[in-house]
């Protein structure tokens, strides 16, 4: 028999009371935090659904160029740059234009190359210094515009000599991936 008096009611929503504080609330806290951590799951996982789509074009695009076109791309941008082949290249260069080769040096890594980005080409500066007439001069810039890889001239100081033959003392630079020194000595005159 289920007692009907005032005081069994009023304990009876009491003990309810206390079973809603201390037992159901806190599971509905609980359900609470765990749809939250399932949502926090659904848009971490759709993160990495996306990047993984991104991820998978670009291999996709990676493994369809040719290794005719990879080994292109490693000439003209290397990971490291040969530190006596480009004033070899620069000599052989002067000789093509027919001007008279006076001197080559490396100088170092760019000012260009002070910043950060790990994804940025790093510069590595060199000078020349050649004479010849204008025509001469201006075919040694045209063949190194035409290089297999970059040669950019960043400065370029002609002086008059004698006998209508002018000195040419140029500023390039060309760039790799990293730092790395191929030829040991990095004080390299040529």
């Amino acid at each position: 028999m289920i007692p009907k008096g005032l005081f069994t009611q009023i304990g009876m929503m009491i003990v309810a009371g206390a079973i809603v504080v201390t037992y159901i609330q806190p599971e509905f806290a609980g359900i609470a935090e765990v749809q939250d951590d399932v949502s926090s799951y659904e848009t971490q996982l759709n993160e990495v659904v996306r990047v993984n789509s991104r991820l998978s074009g670009f291999t996709t695009t990676l493994e369809s160029v040719t290794n005719a076109d990879k080994i292109k791309l490693e000439t003209y941008l290397p990971n490291s740059v040969d530190y006596l082949s480009i004033p070899r290249d620069l000599f052989l260069i002067a000789g093509e234009a027919g001007v008279l080769y006076i001197d080559s040096s490396y100088v170092g890594v760019g000012t260009q190359s002070d910043s950060k980005d790990r994804t940025s080409p790093i510069g590595h500066d060199f000078t020349m210094s050649v004479e010849g007439t204008y025509g001469q001069i201006k075919t040694l810039v045209s063949l190194i515009e035409q290089n297999h890889y970059p040669l950019e001239i960043h400065a370029l100081d002609i002086s008059p000599l004698n006998g209508g033959f002018l000195t040419a003392k140029l500023s390039l630079t060309t760039y790799s991936y990293n730092n790395e020194d191929t030829a040991g000595d990095k004080e390299i005159i040529f």
